[in-house]
C-alpha cells in the first residue's frame, strides 16, 4: 500500500496496533478471570506483612503470581496442585488455629481462603459465598461477584491456617 506524498507512518503504525476484537469476542475470557481486591488488606500486630515490609524481589514475586492467578477463574485454582495441597484452599470459616484474628472490618459471613504462593508463604483473604452469585446487594443494587479474592493478609510464616499447635 502506497502512502503517497502525504502519508503518516506514525498514524498507520498506531492504527495497526489497535486490537480488532472486542469484549464479546468468541475467544476472550475476561468474564471468567478472577479478580483481586485489596481494599480489606491489613496487617495484624506485626504477624502479617505489609507491602512496605517486602523486599523488591518479594513484591515482584507476589505481583507476578497475582498476574498469573488472574488469568483463570478461582475455581481453576482450587483444582490446581501446589506441592502437597491445592493452590487455592477455601476454608469457609476463619481458622480456629491461627496466629491472626478475624478483622472487625471483614464481614462475618464470607468464606475464608488462601492462595499458596510458596512453601511457607500464603495470601490469606476471603471470597463471597457461592449462594450470593448474581444476587443484588440490598442497598447498592450491584451484583455480588464470587470470582473475586479479597486479600486481607500476607502470611510469610504459615500462621493463618496452622495445621498443628
Amino acid at each position: 500500500m502506497s502512502r503517497g506524498k502525504f502519508g503518516n507512518s506514525r498514524k498507520t503504525a498506531h492504527l495497526a496496533a489497535i486490537p480488532e476484537q472486542g469484549l464479546d469476542a468468541r475467544d476472550d475470557n475476561l468474564t471468567i478471570r478472577c479478580k483481586f481486591n485489596l481494599s480489606y488488606f491489613c496487617t495484624h500486630d506485626g504477624i502479617g506483612k505489609n507491602f512496605g515490609d517486602l523486599t523488591q524481589a518479594e513484591l515482584e514475586d507476589l505481583l507476578t503470581k497475582m498476574v498469573d492467578f488472574g488469568r483463570q477463574p478461582l475455581s481453576y485454582w482450587k483444582n490446581q496442585r501446589h506441592g502437597v495441597s491445592s493452590t487455592l484452599a477455601i476454608y469457609k470459616n476463619f481458622p480456629v488455629l491461627s496466629d491472626f484474628a478475624h478483622p472487625k472490618h471483614v464481614p462475618n459471613d464470607v468464606h475464608w481462603a488462601r492462595f499458596r504462593l510458596s512453601k511457607e508463604v500464603r495470601l490469606a483473604g476471603f471470597i463471597v459465598p457461592p449462594e450470593y452469585e448474581g444476587k443484588a446487594h440490598q442497598t447498592t443494587n450491584a451484583s455480588f461477584d464470587c470470582n473475586t479474592f479479597y486479600v486481607v493478609f500476607i502470611d510469610y510464616h504459615h500462621g493463618f491456617y496452622k495445621s498443628k499447635k
